[in-house]
């Protein structure tokens, strides 16, 4: 919204009208003899604030919560989705003396894949080695 200009004077005779626009997310610049020395809009939500920039990037990316997976269905596979690769179970399974992988990475997304029953799209050898995990590729 584009701010309104008004004059401290205008603002102090009529201060409850003003007041209200601000609460239906008007916003004033007050001014002086023509300076501006304050600003009043209604008060920022941070979490509200931050949930909008998050919105606003839907259409580059997926976003969504960061526990619950998900499943993506087309034409030729169920793919099970999820933004975090930490659940305890996960957590556990990844410092298994059958992970010889150094790469810590490496060894979440294996124990994931395992965790959920999944396949693996790799050419890590090292991965492809693991007894029980199903590796494609």
């Amino acid at each position: 919204m584009i701010p309104q200009v008004v004059d401290l004077t205008e603002l102090r005779q009529n201060l409850p009208g003003y007041l209200d626009r601000v609460e239906t997310g008007g916003i004033f610049l007050v001014t002086v003899r023509g300076k501006v020395v304050a600003l009043i809009q209604p008060e920022i939500d941070e979490a509200e604030a931050a949930y909008q920039v998050k919105l606003s990037y839907r259409h580059k990316a997926w976003i969504g919560d960061v526990m619950t997976p998900r499943l993506i269905k087309n034409g030729l596979a169920t793919v099970i989705t999820c933004d975090t690769l930490f659940s305890p179970a996960i957590a556990v399974r990844a410092q298994a003396r059958i992970f010889q992988h150094k790469d810590p990475a490496n060894r979440l997304i294996a124990a994931t894949a395992m965790e959920l029953i999944a396949p693996l799209i790799t050419q890590d050898r090292m991965l492809a080695a693991i007894p029980d995990l199903r590796v494609l590729w």
